[in-house]
């Protein structure tokens, strides 16, 4: 009996084995089936972040080389709008010099050719005084009188000639300064 008893024990043993074996490999199986899927889970996961990663960074990357192309192609406008600027201005200020140089220029011979005309009056005069002077021993009366008062209107034409060659000194000079205040 005893063998029988060690059969049944034995047999008892094996299915037992058996059956925690089954078990163990189900739930072995179950389990790596599982790890399985979290691992492709946590793979397909850490992909996707790290192509997230690398598209933000792309995105990134192409957005700072487009900001930085955008401050050159502004620098760039800029220092072309900063030239042209500079080359109005200094084009402006040439124009407004020689305008200015031509004004003077003008006034300079409308003074000379008054001071000549002025000299050759003066001249004139100087004549008529010595010619009054020769004429005044001769004839004193009638004669001295007339020419007394072709003095004095020359004397007054002088005169009056000053007046206007100060007045036109003065609007000209008023003339160039408003055209050089309008230019600069």
């Amino acid at each position: 009996m005893q063998t029988t008893n060690e059969q049944i024990g034995q047999a008892r043993d094996n299915l037992l084995i058996r059956l925690n074996l089954q078990h163990w490999r189900t739930l072995t199986a179950s389990r790596r089936e599982l790890f399985y899927r979290v691992a492709t889970l946590a793979n397909n996961r850490r992909l996707r972040s790290a192509f997230n990663a690398w598209t933000a960074g792309v995105k990134e990357k192409k957005q700072a080389e487009w900001r930085h192309g955008m401050r050159m192609k502004m620098k760039t406008i800029r220092e072309k709008r900063e030239g042209k600027l500079r080359d109005d201005a200094w084009a402006k200020w040439r124009q407004s010099y020689r305008s200015h140089l031509s004004g003077q220029h003008y006034i300079e011979q409308l003074v000379l050719q008054f001071y000549r005309h002025w000299k050759k009056r003066l001249c004139d005069v100087d004549h008529l005084e010595a010619t009054a002077d020769e004429f005044s021993g001769v004839m004193e009366g009638r004669a001295t009188e007339r020419f007394w008062n072709h003095w004095r209107r020359t004397m007054e034409m002088r005169n009056a000639e000053r007046m206007v060659l100060e007045r036109v000194s003065m609007r000209v000079m008023g003339e160039v300064m408003d055209a050089w205040k309008r230019n600069a």
